[in-house]
């Protein structure tokens, strides 16, 4: 696994997902062509090229001669593997874009050779309870696991069994387990750093229970500095506790506008998003004119919708990669603890306008 902490390494995942798409076969062009296309030095796609080497993902012939791709077929393969996904939610209640990075981890490890499978009940449906969810997961037989949003308690725990387990997403920034995360502090930084310079100064960040307790969660760490930094306090408004249901959350909007609204509000799910335009539309509330919105994520529903909406965007094909690559390891007998950190963009849309100072409900 590649840690992206480095130029070499960004260039050796970007390979890499080229690889697994097929759009790279055969012989790979030269270190020329390749610093070209990709914008940067010959010595930092000869570092990348090593790494790839190094990950079994190509081969050396000599100088002179082009370095070649190692497909599935000519790759002298470690054991198949029996690999168990442990889901947050039910399947089908996940979001779009779960879903489809779920399905197209499946089916990059079953063109492997590798068997892989959900685990008959979620963390939600096991109440999110750990002795619950334990005595599952001690009840399935895999070689490796896979984690979707899982707390700090759960992969701690998780992480001192003898079998394998990656994180992707949830608490995996506190816990030394393997995994995938959203590169994502200094984005976060700099898109409150501007809503606040654009005038914006009461911000509520709707999210779930885990992030408001324990350590920082990364958002709201950087919502708590930005706000800090301009001189302006941060509290309950900013974070706020709630019903985590529909009619919790309809309840939640309804008391942050009552007396003094908040002019953006940031969703941590599109799901959630969904239920405040809902809400904004039946009490006559205009976005961005009366209140700014942004997304932490963004799947087809919301693709759809005009204006579009300002959300926090990374290439879901390096988190296949980086999935793929860890159970690789573990197929070879060579599990690792990196954790891979895939660089985070924000797309300002266009529901983000300076507040208006109309949006109080009457």
């Amino acid at each position: 696994m590649l840690r992206r902490s480095k130029l070499a390494d960004q260039c050796a995942f970007h390979l890499i997902g080229q690889m697994d798409r097929g759009h790279l076969l055969g012989e790979l062009p030269g270190v020329d062509r390749l610093a070209e296309s990709l914008g940067v030095s010959r010595e930092t796609v000869r570092a990348a090229l090593r790494l790839l080497e190094e990950q079994g993902r190509i081969t050396s012939r000599g100088n002179g001669r082009a370095r070649q791709v190692v497909t599935g077929a000519s790759k002298e393969r470690g054991k198949a593997l029996k690999v168990a996904i442990l889901l947050n939610e039910p399947f089908g209640e996940e979001s779009g874009s779960t879903q489809v990075l779920l399905l197209r981890v499946r089916t990059a490890l079953e063109n492997l050779g590798h068997g892989c499978f959900f685990a008959a009940k979620s963390q939600m449906e096991l109440g999110y309870d750990l002795r619950r969810i334990g005595r599952l997961v001690n009840a399935v037989t895999a070689d490796a696991w896979l984690v979707m949003a899982g707390s700090g308690e759960l992969l701690h725990w998780l992480g001192k069994r003898p079998v394998p387990v990656f994180a992707i997403g949830g608490r995996n920034d506190i816990v030394k387990i393997a995994g995938v995360a959203r590169d994502c502090a200094e984005v976060y930084r700099q898109a409150f750093r501007s809503l606040i310079a654009m005038g914006h100064r009461r911000i509520s960040m709707i999210c779930s229970a885990d992030r408001r307790t324990g350590v920082a969660d990364t958002g709201l760490a950087a919502l708590r500095e930005e706000l800090v930094a301009a001189g302006l306090p941060f509290g309950a408004f900013n974070a706020p506790g709630w019903e985590e249901s529909q009619q919790g959350l309809q309840a939640l909007l309804s008391s942050l506008f009552r007396v003094t609204p908040p002019t953006v509000l940031v969703l941590a799910f599109p799901y959630l998003m969904t239920g405040t335009l809902a809400f904004l539309a039946k009490r006559g509330l205009r976005v961005p004119n009366d209140v700014s919105l942004v997304c932490e994520g963004m799947d087809r529903t919301l693709a759809w919708h005009a204006p579009k909406i300002a959300h926090f965007h990374y290439d879901a094909g390096l988190a296949v990669t980086g999935i793929v690559g860890w159970v690789e390891t573990v197929a070879d007998g060579k599990p690792n603890l990196d954790r891979v950190l895939l660089p985070t963009q924000f797309d300002p849309g266009e529901t983000i306008a300076p507040p208006s100072g109309k949006s109080r409900l009457h």
